[in-house]
């Protein structure tokens, strides 16, 4: 069941994310006419991207919930079954064959897909030609007259018509001044705070408070967090919390937090020079490559 769904999932969207595995996306072509006028549509292609498998396609999850009437327990569970299936095949076989869609393929440690077909095949539509109608098809062509003119205005009408305009010209002249008056002269708040700040300056005589207790707290440039490196998802909060003991251990200070019905694991970082120098020294002591993003 689950592998078919998802393929059909695939087929219909544009992005499909699976965790642990990687993104569908689909690309179109530009439609275009052939030799013998016939419209040739656009083709559809898959590609695919094994580094965006570090999050949760929760719109995947709750699709095939709704299709089966199934609990988000249940869909997580068929889920990860589906991808343990995969995992072992391409560990033991190095292939995953995707009925009706292509195959997985492992190569250095790295997903690849390779599409069953890599166009999708449409119906073209034919251009058809519509004739003009003509003089003897009862549509015959009226002359132009020579002799038509324009009615002459009285002066009477002209001078309302003028007054007409004048009464709705008049707003946008005054609208236009207002706005040459605010743009080129009126003083800006700047300037008017320049010439009142030496009338507001306090005196020279200083004040030493000896009774307040109040310090001046510095924050730490080191601690402010501008990056998150993405470890994992995880199914079970002690998987994530296990993961986390590990890197406590090995001197670094991971996080958890709750991902939909899952659990991420990530490492703040300050800096994306921190950011990089965790992705090369975590990626060496999981099995997986983490991601980082900017906050």
């Amino acid at each position: 069941m689950m592998p078919s769904d998802i393929r059909e999932h695939i087929l219909t969207h544009d992005f499909v994310m699976l965790p642990g595995i990687g993104a569908f996306v689909a690309e179109y072509s530009r439609p275009y006419f052939s030799e013998t006028g016939d419209i040739i549509p656009g083709e559809r292609t898959l590609r695919f991207n094994p580094l965006l498998r570090n999050d949760s396609d929760v719109s995947l999850l709750e699709a095939l919930r709704q299709k089966h009437q199934l609990s988000i327990e249940e869909v997580q569970d068929k889920y990860f079954a589906f991808l343990d299936q995969v995992m072992e095949d391409l560990e033991k076989k190095g292939e995953y064959k995707w009925e009706g869609l292509g195959r997985l393929t492992l190569k250095n440690g790295e997903i690849n897909f390779e599409p069953l077909a890599k166009k999708v095949v449409t119906e073209s539509i034919k251009r058809e030609d519509f004739p003009l109608p003509d003089e003897e098809q009862g549509f015959p062509l009226q002359e132009e007259e020579d002799d038509f003119q324009l009615p002459e205005e009285d002066e009477e009408g002209s001078e309302n018509k003028t007054a007409k305009y004048l009464i709705f010209a008049l707003p946008l002249v005054l609208l236009s001044a207002a706005l040459v008056y605010m743009v080129f002269f009126k003083p800006s708040r700047r300037e008017v705070v320049k010439e009142i700040e030496p009338e507001l300056s306090l005196p020279e005589e200083v004040i030493i408070d000896t009774l307040s207790t109040d310090t001046v707290t510095y924050v730490n440039p080191e601690e402010i967090e501008n990056y998150r490196v993405d470890i994992g998802i995880y199914k079970r909060e002690k998987d994530a919390a296990k993961i986390v003991a590990f890197l406590e251990s090995k001197g670094y200070r991971p996080k958890v937090k709750p991902h939909g019905p899952l659990f991420k694991v990530f490492l703040p970082a300050s800096s994306e020079e921190q950011a990089r120098r965790y992705v090369k020294d975590v990626g060496k002591l999981i099995d997986d490559t983490p991601v980082y993003v900017r906050l």
